[in-house]
């Protein structure tokens, strides 16, 4: 669990209705920086938090009661929303847009791609989703943004819509087969 100025928590849920805390871990970043951990994406044995002003960590979890911190990257931006498909972590960024980041050595993510579409003042990447060769971006009042990264060097937007009403704003987004669901606030 990204659990804001509280770092990363890990449960036990082999109990659903008795969740246990087995590991928890919070590197926040020096002085001018948030480190405000704010999304989590896991991938095997690593964990990928969306750390805001601190940007991208990695933490080990092959033991879950104690998550290393192995790597670590901040191209700008406030990380926000995080998502990995094989080798790579894709990054919501706010202001920064989508990065896309070589992550097949864990300890040193690299950034290999980088987009910001949208229009108008409310653009802001706060989440992403990845399904095959595209990701979805709740870009808040810009709506959602798709994006062709079969090239993650060249991610292309293929696709946008954004009919969330007068002032709302998309800030969450999951993929599921053929459909995108979006979560607005108003």
């Amino acid at each position: 669990m990204a659990n804001y100025d509280d770092g990363l928590r890990i449960y036990d849920v082999s109990n659903p209705a008795n969740p246990i805390n087995v590991g928890h871990t919070n590197n926040v970043g020096d002085t001018n920086h948030g480190g405000y951990a704010i999304g989590v994406a896991v991938s095997g044995n690593y964990a990928y938090l969306a750390n805001a002003d601190d940007g991208l960590r990695v933490y080990d979890i092959s033991n879950p009661a104690n998550p290393v911190n192995v790597g670590h990257t901040n191209n700008g931006g406030y990380a926000y929303g995080v998502a990995v498909s094989g080798n790579y972590a894709y990054l919501a960024s706010v202001y920064d847009g989508l990065r896309i980041y070589d992550i097949s050595n864990p300890a040193n993510p690299v950034n290999v791609g980088h987009t910001n579409n949208g229009t108008g003042n409310y653009t802001a990447a706060f989440d992403v989703a990845v399904s095959g060769n595209y990701a979805y971006l709740a870009n808040y009042g810009d709506g959602l943004r798709v994006y062709d990264v079969s090239n993650p060097a060249n991610p292309v937007n293929v696709g946008h819509i954004n009919d969330g009403g007068n002032g709302d704003a998309a800030v969450g987004v999951a993929v599921s087969g053929n459909y995108a669901y979006l979560a607005y606030v108003g």
